[in-house]
């Protein structure tokens, strides 16, 4: 029996979180926040920040109905392989 993993993606999703005060940031597919702010745009600056490290995707801002209100794409950041000499 062959179990295949899904892709991990590295999309993140905003939302308001009222019980807290502030902003959370969820991995797309996940449950719990992998980060959190106290702004909106703090959340969204980190969420970018994030996708860009793990190679590019979307940034989803969710309204309190879990309906995508917002998105933006983001590029990921290409390093430069290093060459033996």
């Amino acid at each position: 029996m062959v179990v295949q993993m899904a892709a991990r993606t590295a999309n993140r999703n905003i939302r308001h979180n009222e019980r807290v005060g502030g902003w959370e940031i969820i991995r797309a597919g996940e449950r719990l926040a992998s980060a959190f702010d106290e702004t909106r745009e703090g959340a969204v600056r980190k969420a970018k920040a994030m996708v860009r490290r793990e190679g590019g995707g979307e940034v989803r801002i969710k309204d309190d109905l879990g309906k995508i209100v917002e998105t933006e794409k983001v590029r990921g950041l290409f390093w430069p392989r290093r060459t033996a000499a």
